[in-house]
């Protein structure tokens, strides 16, 4: 391969690699956010009328034998919030893999209604504890009274509810706004590393920057250096402040009120994944420009790994800032917390390289 091939090859993976980058942690997102049930299939109509029923279908692709199948309905705000409940539309029945099951759910006028939603799972008892699988369907808006009711059976998307401990069926963030645990009055360990990974970088870039400040006997770095390493500095000693003082989450939670609010926290999730993919592939394009550079220089190695990890750091703090539902999951998966202890130790090792350096002669 000569070499303008391979110059247009490089070209070609550098545009491609922000985009796959893109790709993935879009389906990343779409898959922790809202995983649809595989195990059943819901059909009913588009919308529900006030004073005339709802037909259900319900067909159970796979299930373990023997199960119960139980349907409850419940009642939500215009925010999506659970604003009471209806009588089971049927008792449990026995369950097995290829059923079909109809239900009539009686729709009776109730304060604050705007949608239902069908909460469905299969248990060996019957109860939401013991479940084997459960699903969420997406609300069903609920029209007036004397309205035209639509006879036609339409497939509705179910969200899969994953077994837990819950004693209630719990809601996913596209059902209504996720209720996070209340703040702890105290930093975590968590919070606590960081914060520590974070100083201690920020002391090896005071160190750089004395070192790099002019003298009379030394020339030592360029001048303008210095106040690059301060300024490093200062924003790592800001990002530990902010761990410290729980920031992210504050500021996320703030967001999260702000959107609910206003009615919007629905129609906040694509543009919320677009924003992070956004910043994932941002993040990977700059890792790529800087490639090139770095094999005619490799001695600028250590200064570009500390310029990458900063901004890697700053993109994680900013993709939790913006997320109000995906970053509460991945959190408890402690994926970004884990990317953010690499970025400051990354940050903090490419600091000591540059200090195990010689300076240079006076």
């Amino acid at each position: 391969m000569d070499e303008k091939r391979r110059r247009a090859l490089r070209r070609g993976l550098a545009v491609l690699a922000p985009v796959l980058v893109f790709g993935v942690v879009w389906g990343i997102l779409g898959f922790f956010h809202s995983p649809y049930a595989d195990w059943l299939t819901v059909e009913t109509q588009r919308y529900a009328v006030v004073g005339q029923p709802l037909d259900v279908r319900v067909t159970v692709a796979r299930s373990a034998e023997p199960s119960k199948l139980v349907v409850n309905v419940y009642l939500l705000g215009s925010h999506q919030t659970v604003v009471g409940r209806l009588p089971a539309p049927a008792p449990p029945m026995e369950a097995h893999a290829g059923g079909v099951y109809d239900f009539r759910v009686d729709v009776k006028e109730t304060d604050r209604m705007a949608y239902i939603q069908l909460v469905i799972w299969v248990s060996p008892t019957g109860d939401w504890q013991t479940r084997t699988a459960g699903a969420s369907t997406k609300p069903i808006p609920v029209r007036a009274d004397g309205s035209a009711r639509d006879e036609r059976l339409k497939k509705v998307l179910a969200f899969a509810n994953h077994r837990g401990r819950r004693a209630e069926p719990s809601f996913r963030a596209n059902d209504r706004p996720f209720q996070p645990e209340p703040l702890p009055a105290w930093p975590s360990p968590v919070h606590l590393v960081l914060a520590s990974l974070l100083v201690a970088s920020g002391m090896v870039f005071v160190i750089l920057a004395r070192r790099s400040r002019p003298s009379k006997t030394e020339t030592g770095e360029p001048a303008g250096s210095s106040r690059l390493w301060v300024a490093a500095a200062v924003l790592l000693f800001g990002l530990a402040a902010a761990e410290l003082l729980m920031l992210e989450e504050r500021i996320s939670r703030l967001g999260r009120d702000i959107v609910v609010g206003l009615d919007l926290y629905n129609l906040r999730q694509p543009y919320q994944k677009l924003a992070i993919a956004l910043i994932a592939a941002a993040l990977t394009a700059a890792l790529v420009l800087s490639i090139r550079p770095l094999r005619k220089r490799r001695d600028r190695l250590p200064l570009a790994v500390a310029t990458l990890a900063l901004a890697g750091y700053l993109g994680l703090v900013l993709a939790g800032t913006l997320s109000y539902h995906y970053v509460d999951v991945l959190k408890r998966h402690s994926i970004l917390d884990l990317l953010k202890a690499a970025c400051a130790a990354a940050a903090f090792l490419a600091g000591l390289a540059l200090l195990r350096r010689p300076r240079p002669a006076p």
